[in-house]
């Protein structure tokens, strides 16, 4: 209901270029693209809980890093903005060529899977 009622509310702010792009699916790296995508052209913000969103952000903005502009990350269940392109920035290229299978071998989101326990 928040994504719903944030997108209505963003789509009639007036003199801001939005756009509201929703998924009822695990649609990860569609709404990362399309975050990537859009922030050629400005600051843009995704809003979303989900810690698969954080680490493909950082990976895909770590490959596009010279045509992307600022990237921040809504977070609504803790209310905190993460500007993603900042943290980027600060992490070595060892971490940022490899958080994706740092992410999958540490069981993603939930208990590590190297103790059998996983999504």
């Amino acid at each position: 209901r928040f994504i719903a009622r944030l997108s209505l509310s963003l789509l009639q702010c007036t003199g801001v270029r939005v756009t509201v792009q929703h998924s009822q699916a695990d649609a990860d790296l569609p709404i990362v693209l399309a975050a990537i995508e859009s922030s050629k052209e400005g600051t843009t913000m995704l809003v979303g809980d989900d810690t698969d969103l954080f680490v493909c952000l950082v990976h895909y903005i770590s490959l596009h890093a010279e045509q992307c502009q600022r990237i921040v990350m809504l977070r609504p269940s803790s209310q905190t903005v993460v500007d993603v392109t900042n943290v980027v920035s600060h992490l070595s290229e060892l971490v940022k060529s490899n958080i994706l299978a740092i992410h999958a071998i540490s069981g993603c989101d939930t208990v590590s899977s190297l103790f059998g326990i996983g999504k």
